[in-house]
């Protein structure tokens, strides 16, 4: 298929920029701990701290990873996407014989990018323009969208995004149960702002029944940047794949839909940290629609099955309630920002690739940890309750939001650290050393890692960190031209 067949009717790609986890705060790597700075720190500087444990008796915890949690929340391991993501470029290359290297271009380009010229030929049949009150029962908007489900591409492909006979089992359906009025109100209600969204969910449910396919396909026409089609026989084993404890068959309601591009909304994001910033919401869609076409092929499915998540040891967990600034630069496993002659372009991204990778996987051990903390310590009330927020506000000047078991909110900053059990250094930018000094109960967990595996968590309580202990790193210049 040519590009220039879908150049006018593709859903805007985001500008090519940084990924945003690290575009303004990268938690440094275990062997480097150069980080680089956006702008979206008003202050525009970034500090490196070095501490030394000045007192040899810590306290030590042990969380046991052992333990299973309900969580409000669905969770999806960074960790075990990142292995099946590496499975899947070495089998796309293995079966297409060129590199993965993005969605805009390839062979997965020519297989998926039919999906969003579908929507726009949808919206185009729908004529939503053109749809007044008073056709609501006339059997007008019906025909519109029963026009809209045999939609194809500029090009000539057919719609697969809902069954062929759909079409006609849908006016079939209306006829017998005599509710043309009904869903035709919900139609117009729904595509013209005029319900809320899972209002619209539930009153198609109703009047049509659980057709998940085929409602998941009337919103994804109504915004596709929004919302997706489903497929539950083939996403299904995918999340399985991924370790998501999560199904949509014989779950078509909100929540589920809800739920379910939540998730493909965190796969978007995952991909984007893998270094493919311009992924779309459909993008990440498609991926797990390839994938599924991969894992259910016999002589790959072992391959992918392999991957699956690994049984996590206890990690040691230390509180340093007493340190000093380390005046020596001699950091076990580090390097100095400020020495040495800067890297180049393919040696930054790679690096920067490096430290997305460690930040994410300490990142969602710590959230895992806290909840099993919690679950331990007889709080699952607690343990539902504890955020991610990163995922959702990468502003928010923290990763974690947990508690103390006594109900007290805990906000916790990660770092993927370098250093070792006495001593440590990590980047923290402006913003985040400001919500320090803001927030109360605020902590810093280092996480340190062996051979690109967590060897143990170093909690220090944010106010242990005096400003004697920051070393900055670069600053904003500010300035304006004069009058001669």
């Amino acid at each position: 298929m040519k590009a220039s067949e879908h150049g006018r009717h593709r859903i805007p790609r985001t500008p090519r920029r940084a990924a945003p986890r690290c575009e303004w705060r990268c938690p440094g790597a275990p062997d480097d701990e150069e980080e680089r700075t956006g702008d979206r720190s008003e202050h525009g500087v970034a500090y490196e701290i070095s501490c030394i444990k000045s007192e040899q008796q810590i306290n030590n915890f042990f969380y046991y990873l052992s333990c299973s949690y309900n969580m409000d929340q669905i969770f999806v391991s960074y960790q075990n996407f990142d292995r099946i993501f590496e499975q899947f470029k070495i089998q796309y290359k293995e079966d297409f014989h060129e590199h993965f290297i993005g969605f805009d271009t390839g062979t997965i380009r020519d297989w998926e990018e039919y999906k969003p010229d579908i929507a726009y030929t949808a919206r185009e049949l729908l004529g939503i323009q053109k749809w007044t009150i008073q056709d609501i029962g006339s059997g007008k908007l019906l025909a519109s969208i029963l026009s809209a489900l045999k939609a194809r591409t500029p090009s000539g492909t057919a719609n697969n995004l809902v069954h062929w006979t759909t079409p006609r089992n849908l006016d079939l359906l209306i006829q017998k149960k005599n509710n043309l009025h009904d869903f035709e109100e919900t139609a117009y209600k729904f595509y013209n702002r005029l319900i809320t969204p899972e209002d619209a969910f539930n009153r198609f449910t109703a009047i049509i029944g659980r057709k998940y396919p085929l409602i998941a396909y009337l919103f994804f026409i109504h915004d596709p940047t929004r919302y997706l089609p489903i497929a539950p026989s083939h996403f299904d084993p995918v999340f399985t794949l991924l370790g998501i404890d999560f199904q949509t068959s014989g779950g078509a309601s909100w929540k589920n839909y809800s739920d379910y591009i939540s998730i493909i909304r965190t796969i978007q994001q995952y991909i984007k940290d893998e270094g493919y910033p311009e992924t779309r919401l459909i993008d990440a869609h498609s991926f797990c629609w390839m994938l599924s076409t991969f894992s259910k092929e016999g002589r790959k499915e072992k391959s992918f099955s392999e991957n699956a998540i690994q049984k996590r040891e206890t990690i040691p967990f230390n509180v340093w309630d007493n340190i000093a600034p380390n005046i020596t630069s001699t950091i076990p496993g580090g390097s100095s920002a400020s020495n040495g002659s800067p890297p180049d372009d393919d040696q930054f991204l790679e690096k920067h690739k490096k430290n997305i990778f460690f930040g994410n996987i300490a990142e969602e051990r710590v959230f895992e940890e806290e909840k099993k903390r919690l679950i331990k310590a007889g709080k699952s009330n607690l343990a539902s309750d504890v955020e991610w927020t990163s995922r959702k506000n990468m502003s928010a000047g923290y990763d974690i939001r947990s508690f103390e078991v006594d109900g007290k909110t805990k906000y916790i900053e990660v770092k993927a650290a370098s250093g070792n059990l006495n001593q440590l250094s990590f980047i923290l930018s402006d913003p985040e050393f400001q919500k320090s000094r803001e927030l109360p109960n605020y902590f810093i967990y280092c996480v340190l890692f062996k051979k690109s595996e967590i060897d143990r968590i170093i909690a220090i309580p944010s106010e242990k960190v005096d400003t004697s202990y920051l070393k900055p790193l670069n600053y904003r210049v500010a300035i304006k031209r004069t009058s001669n």
